[in-house]
């Protein structure tokens, strides 16, 4: 129903080192064609895979754009996240406060109307100092990234999302190098 599927499909694709093609004809139909690269990787056995690998974290997206907020939402769930999205920084905000403890990390918008990401995440830790943040923008500032941990981020993603950029905020976040 939101229309956004495509988007969704298109983001995993690419996440994966993909290509999508498509043919279209009047009265004809509609043809998609996925290509992914080969693999020779073994798959993991189920059996073998430690928690820290395959740990499902609740996730809080709060983003004002609502294809970028449905396509972090999808890649998170795709990669076995629980998500909850807020559309404004005041609307993530109230469902932190409402239920903090579930939260394991929150990703924020940098550029939001009202309150953008940096007033939330100084908000939120107000409520829950130890929660990790993620600043998310799509402006391609050089020295963002340094910027927003300068300021008290615990990571930065820029847009577009992709799994491999989800999978590696993850990994710093709750797999620090030893």
């Amino acid at each position: 129903g939101t229309g956004l599927g495509l988007s969704t499909v298109y983001g995993i694709i690419q996440g994966m080192n993909g290509a999508i093609d498509v043919e279209s004809q009047i009265n004809n139909g509609t043809c998609f064609s996925v290509y992914l690269p080969v693999s020779n990787e073994k798959k993991p056995d189920p059996k073998n895979v430690s928690a820290k690998q395959s740990a499902a974290y609740n996730v809080l997206i709060i983003d004002d754009d609502l294809v970028v907020r449905e396509m972090a939402a999808d890649l998170l769930d795709f990669l076995g996240h629980r998500v909850t999205k807020a559309e404004s920084g005041e609307e993530g905000i109230t469902l932190f406060q409402k239920s903090p403890d579930p939260f394991d990390l929150v990703i924020a918008d940098l550029i939001m109307p009202g309150l953008n990401g940096i007033s939330v995440m100084h908000k939120i830790r107000e409520i829950r100092p130890e929660v990790p943040i993620v600043i998310t923008s799509g402006v391609g500032q050089a020295d963002i990234s340094r910027d927003m941990l300068k300021k008290g981020a615990d990571g930065y993603l820029q847009k577009p999302y992709s799994l491999e950029a989800f999978k590696n905020i993850f990994r710093e976040i709750f797999q620090p190098a030893s």
